[in-house]
């Protein structure tokens, strides 16, 4: 009895000093800086586009749903700026394990809905199960990246097959896209 007591307590602890740092995450964390630069904004000129394409850092997000899954989002504005058509796009990767999800549409906090455009659909390695990739576009009024410049944003990610999944994009951000897509434009 005594070895069970023993043994049931090195268990505990261990779990506890191995799970102490644990912790899931409903939000994008980026690593490593914690404030997003304007300087980690990238301009792309294309001899195609009339106008450069702008990207911010990629940022990831652990999930706490009950399937391994792992989510990339990036901010990106693209379109003419002289013709005043420019727009802002969040590109979503979705990386998880079991059967097509199918990404089809999301939501805006406060229920506006919004088809998504299919970028990119993969099946990865298959030894247990296989493992998907669906890379997505979601074009945003310019308006709403600005007024949430402060605040972030959160945006429900709808499926066919699994429900949904809520990314949130921090203020920070945010106002780092935004301040770099200003930067670089000063500078050309």
């Amino acid at each position: 009895m005594r070895m069970k007591r023993w043994w049931l307590a090195l268990s505990v602890s261990a779990c506890l000093a191995g799970c102490a740092g644990y912790s899931e995450s409903y939000s994008l964390a980026p690593a490593p800086a914690p404030v997003a630069s304007p300087s980690q904004v990238v301009m792309k000129q294309s001899e195609f586009d009339a106008s450069p394409t702008f990207f911010g850092r990629p940022m990831v997000a652990s999930t706490p749903d009950g399937f391994p899954q792992r989510r990339w989002v990036q901010l990106v504005e693209t379109g003419d700026r002289a013709q005043s058509n420019q727009k802002e796009v969040v590109l979503a990767n979705f990386w998880y394990l079991g059967d097509w999800a199918y990404f089809t549409s999301a939501n805006y906090e406060g229920g506006k809905f919004q088809r998504l455009d299919d970028v990119d659909r993969k099946v990865g390695d298959c030894h247990n199960g296989c493992d998907f990739t669906e890379k997505t576009m979601l074009f945003l009024p310019k308006e709403y990246l600005e007024h949430h410049a402060k605040t972030g944003f959160s945006l429900r990610y709808n499926t066919q097959r699994h429900g949904s999944v809520v990314v949130s994009i921090p203020a920070y951000e945010v106002q780092g896209f935004l301040d770099g897509v200003q930067a670089k434009l000063a500078k050309k």
